[in-house]
């Protein structure tokens, strides 16, 4: 049986192609200005400080970066600029959860580092001449284990930014867990992407950039200096991007590819489609320029429309529809006419459509878009054709937003199906942590509901001794406060 292969690992090769592209100069640019003026500045009262302080502030200002792309990648925009929509608001929040995460290991790192200063096993390490690992002592693991936090730890920093929302989550053991326990095996590709990314963009563009510098040294000696020292630090200037977006790809990715599940699935989506439009799509083919054009299009008008829609006309819903259904058969099309259509109380054609749009966004990395699709057709939520694998893709985004009700909702759709009683069991555990991540969220009310819930559902379950028991530490809980 192959390995199952996660959403991530294609994810990072449209990353890192989005990002050898030349318009990543443009990004670069404000990137450039910030760092030099940060530098800048720093010159000045770098002696004043402790090493380890403006190291700090080196790291959280590349934070800001990293927000910018890491937190639209998140939510499926791959290609997001430094101006995005997306991120505002929520940059701050990314700054102060990397922070926190940041100063965890940061002071105890500098204690070590000082440490071995004064014992002087740093410079003994650093300029010995020869080295064996026979002879290694306590400090030299020390030293090791150092430069290994040092290298690793920012940037496993950003993607626990990414993940957690709140501060109840910075102080959990689980996000942790999750990256290095549940996500493993995606950290491989995470830094080889990074790596490799860096590489390979140094390497496209190094020639022109050579012949720019040295029409640069024509013009000014000074000039020339300054725009090879630009040639020097590129991969420092362009790294935030790359980390930025391959860390929200982290999280937008953490699904997995499952072939015969994917294929009947692009079948069934197929089928509606055919039967809602009677036209045939062929999903294979790959986009003319004028097909990119258009999806471009219909990707800013959906982006406008969720704004908007509210605030529209019946007049100007007619106008949007018949803008829409013209625009091409995209996934950003099916999103504008899911949300229209029922906006227009054109109750079942807004169902197919969103069925359809629903998975064909989850199957794609897109769960931002589901999810605010899926609560804009919550009342009529029991009318969606949803496929098992995609609800359970769509129970992991509900509870990243805390919606547990919501998720719980998706769990009991997957185990009406005819499962074997390993995939019932598999449910079952993931609808009884729903209600323990709720508890752990100071939410105890909700942790009964969902356990309750389950007890009428499923009291066959190897389960109902565990919730439980569960349930009666929570409700003495709440007698002993």
């Amino acid at each position: 049986m192959m390995e199952e292969i996660s959403r991530f690992r294609g994810m990072s090769g449209e990353v890192v192609r989005g990002f050898l592209k030349i318009n990543s100069f443009l990004t670069i640019i404000p990137v450039v200005l910030f760092w030099l003026l940060l530098l800048f500045l720093l010159s000045f009262v770098d002696k004043r400080m402790p090493g380890f302080v403006s190291t700090f502030i080196i790291l959280a200002a590349s934070s800001l970066f990293v927000a910018r792309f890491a937190i639209p990648a998140s939510q499926g925009n791959l290609h997001a600029g430094l101006f995005n929509p997306e991120s505002n608001g929520e940059t701050l929040g990314f700054m102060g959860r990397y922070c926190i995460y940041t100063l965890i290991w940061m002071v105890p790192a500098t204690f070590l580092e000082n440490y071995l200063l004064e014992s002087n096993s740093l410079a003994h390490l650093i300029f010995s001449t020869s080295f064996s690992f026979s002879a290694a002592t306590f400090d030299d693991l020390l030293y090791a284990l150092l430069v290994l936090v040092s290298v690793f730890a920012p940037t496993l920093c950003y993607i626990l930014a990414t993940t957690t929302s709140s501060i109840t989550d910075l102080f959990s053991f689980e996000p942790i867990q999750w990256l290095l326990q549940d996500r493993r095996q995606d950290l491989g590709t995470y830094y080889a992407s990074i790596i490799g990314g860096l590489v390979i963009f140094y390497i496209k563009y190094l020639v022109p950039l050579l012949i720019i510098n040295q029409i640069a040294y024509k013009i000014s000696v000074p000039f020339g200096l300054k725009f090879s020292l630009f040639i020097y630090m590129l991969p420092f200037f362009a790294s935030p991007i790359l980390i930025g977006r391959l860390t929200g790809g982290f999280i937008a990715g953490e699904s997995t590819l499952d072939e015969d599940v994917t294929t009947e699935t692009n079948k069934i989506i197929s089928q509606v489609i055919h039967g809602a439009n009677n036209q045939s799509t062929n999903t294979d083919a790959s986009p003319s320029p004028g097909d990119l054009a258009s999806l471009v299009k219909s990707k800013k008008g959906f982006e406008q429309l969720l704004n908007t829609i509210d605030e529209l006309s019946p007049e100007e819903i007619t106008q949007n529809i018949l803008e829409a259904e013209k625009a091409g058969n995209n996934i950003y099309t099916l999103l504008q006419l899911s949300f229209l259509y029922k906006k227009a109380n054109r109750k079942q054609e807004a169902l197919v459509k969103a069925s359809v749009a629903i998975n064909k966004c989850l199957s794609d990395g897109m769960g931002f878009e589901a999810l605010q699709l899926f609560k804009y057709f919550s009342k009529d939520r029991s009318q969606l054709q949803l496929q098992s694998q995609q609800l359970q893709i769509l129970a992991s985004h509900l509870i990243k937003h805390k919606l547990y009700m919501d998720a719980a909702w998706c769990y009991m759709l997957v185990l009406a199906e005819e499962l074997s009683l390993d995939e019932q069991l598999g449910v079952h555990k993931k609808f009884v942590s729903l209600a323990t991540e709720a508890n752990q969220n100071n939410e105890p009310e909700i942790a009964l509901n969902l356990y309750q819930l389950f007890l009428q559902r499923y009291p066959e379950s190897t389960l109902v001794d565990f919730v439980k028991s569960a349930m009666q530490g929570i409700k003495e809980k709440q007698q002993k406060s």
